[in-house]
């Protein structure tokens, strides 16, 4: 064989070892890339269920505040009628005493946060994103939910009874009134009771305001980078 033939083989051997690392090479980019289209799909979807989550989430929390502010202005109106000198009962109290019996626990739906835990927490691309949503659903949301518990059993263990003891529901959020109202306004137990109760749940408001602020800032976030992904 003469040079000029093993040359020519030597350039087709080259040539076709070429075709063969761009055919991988784009073999690969395209796999990358479909793979990269697939979970950019995906992250979009937890992404949207999120902010719907997030949605509810922020909805139930301000009624929680509309409820609890609610009797919390009913609180505050008994109490200092309580403490005043007038000793004769008047029928405008009815719905502050009814209004009292106020007590909302709203649910935390966690339905996008497990999907986004089971498909692996990195299909959040977004470093800032994915450790706002993990600090809200891991702790933030906890410590809501703690609050919620210690004020079910606060209410459970220490309001009820008193509420059973002292005042007759008539129409639930329209009218209450005190068995008797003289023993009430002596029952020093009831007053600080509901003094307590009443400094609780003004706290309890302004935690919740502040959640509600966090969670809006991170849905805003979460609504851009659904637009950036698309």
């Amino acid at each position: 064989m003469g040079r000029f033939a093993r040359s020519m083989n030597v350039k087709k051997a080259l040539a076709e070892i070429i075709l063969i690392f761009i055919g991988v090479t784009i073999a690969i980019w395209f796999d990358n890339w479909n793979n990269d289209r697939i979970n950019t799909k995906r992250e979009i979807e937890i992404l949207t269920e999120l902010d719907g989550d997030l949605e509810f989430l922020i909805h139930r929390l301000r009624q929680k505040i509309h409820d609890d502010s609610m009797a919390l202005a009913s609180g505050k109106i008994i109490y200092h009628d309580l403490l005043s000198n007038i000793n004769d009962y008047r029928d405008t109290l009815d719905r502050h005493y009814a209004r009292f019996y106020v007590f909302s626990v709203p649910g935390i739906k966690k339905t996008a946060f497990e999907t986004m835990k089971s498909v692996g927490i990195d299909i959040i691309t977004n470093d800032t994103i994915r450790t706002g949503i993990i600090d809200l659903y891991d702790r933030t949301l906890n410590l809501v939910r703690w609050s919620m518990d210690w004020e079910t059993t606060e209410f459970n263990d220490k309001i009820s009874p008193l509420l059973d003891r002292h005042i007759q529901l008539i129409e639930f959020l329209k009218q209450a009134r005190p068995i008797s109202y003289r023993a009430l306004k002596v029952d020093e137990e009831f007053i600080n009771t509901l003094n307590n109760y009443n400094f609780q749940k003004q706290y309890r408001i302004e935690i919740v305001r502040e959640r509600i602020v966090g969670i809006e800032k991170l849905q805003m976030d979460i609504k851009s980078e659904i637009t950036r992904l698309k």
